[in-house]
């Protein structure tokens, strides 16, 4: 089937000019039906990879048979992904091109060679992703920082303080933009682009590129993207913000780093979601130990007592990576 005939079956023609530029590119009919499984309703994204993987090309999917797709999904959404694209994802796939073209803003799929390769480990790793801002930060070796978003004041000093090292040695520090514990890492990262020249920082959001949440946090966003650090989220334009997004995107916050580490967390909390997914994953873990007997001490000594690492400062993870004073910058 040739590129014509492909973006036919698409449902685009007469719709969307493939002259349009895309990401600093044209757009192809192969980036195009990426775009709709992504925005196609009810179709979660480990489906969307499953479904990926199964064709040599992602056109192919919609040119396929009901009863073929029916095996990852329900008989109706199968039905729905061999007929014309519908006008609402037709829209959103224009609105999503749209916002892709603005400066700063760059849409990632599966296809791309940016994409982030520790992202393609996981089985429902999104095919689409939202960043805004350096995609720099994604090449260099990272470490993520979670914890509580109610946070002591000592807590957030030790965050601050552990993210402005590790950007200062030119490590991205991973976040996920909640208040308390996230707010901190992130900011204790711009605090030292003053000397390494930009934020090494990645908030991954629990939210629509187009969303900031808690709304408080807009200054921060604009402030990581100013700075030279970035926003990554999978969820798409205009997505409204729900409870289950949150430990959604946490798998991402535990994959991009190469050490999770969590800075106060109570014995039931998401901070220590994340860090079960790092294990999973084979990262390293490590948390802060605290006074005891403190709420928010309970999660991050019942991960030691797991066998996290203990972290008491950033020499610590130096240690635990094989690291020298000279040989700690990448």
């Amino acid at each position: 089937m040739d590129y014509a005939s492909r973006f036919h079956v698409l449902g685009f023609s007469g719709r969307i000019s493939v002259s349009q530029i895309f990401s600093g590119r044209p757009i192809c009919a192969e980036t195009l039906a990426l775009l709709r499984l992504h925005l196609e309703p009810a179709i979660e994204p480990a489906v969307a990879r499953q479904v990926f993987d199964a064709f040599e090309r992602p056109s192919e999917i919609f040119a396929s048979r009901p009863d073929m797709l029916s095996q990852w999904m329900s008989k109706a959404v199968a039905h729905r992904l061999c007929q014309p694209v519908s006008v609402a994802v037709a829209r959103a796939i224009r609105a999503t091109i749209q916002w892709a073209s603005r400066p700063g803003c760059v849409l990632l799929t599966w296809l791309d060679a940016a994409y982030p390769a520790v992202l393609r480990e996981l089985s429902d790793a999104p095919v689409v992703l939202y960043a805004q801002g350096e995609l720099g930060v994604l090449s260099r070796p990272a470490v993520t920082i979670v914890g509580a978003r109610d946070a002591t004041a000592a807590g957030e000093r030790l965050a601050f303080q552990l993210a402005r090292q590790l950007a200062l040695a030119k490590w991205t520090v991973v976040s996920g933009l909640a208040v308390g514990i996230d707010a901190s890492a992130h900011r204790g990262a711009l605090a030292a682009a003053a000397q390494t020249g930009c934020a090494q920082t990645v908030a991954v959001m629990a939210t629509a590129p187009d969303r900031i949440y808690p709304a408080q946090h807009r200054a921060l966003a604009a402030g990581i993207v100013q700075k030279g650090g970035l926003l990554l989220t999978e969820f798409a334009l205009g997505t409204s913000t729900t409870a289950h997004h949150f430990p959604q995107r946490n798998r991402l916050v535990a994959a991009l780093g190469r050490a999770t580490v969590v800075v106060q967390a109570r014995a039931r909390s998401g901070s220590l979601i994340t860090a079960r997914l790092a294990n999973e994953l084979g990262r390293e873990v490590f948390a802060m130990p605290g006074p005891a007997n403190h709420p928010l001490s309970a999660g991050c000594h019942e991960l030691i007592r797991q066998g996290a690492g203990l972290l008491e400062g950033v020499d610590d993870l130096w240690q635990a990576f094989g690291l020298s004073a000279l040989s700690k910058q990448c």
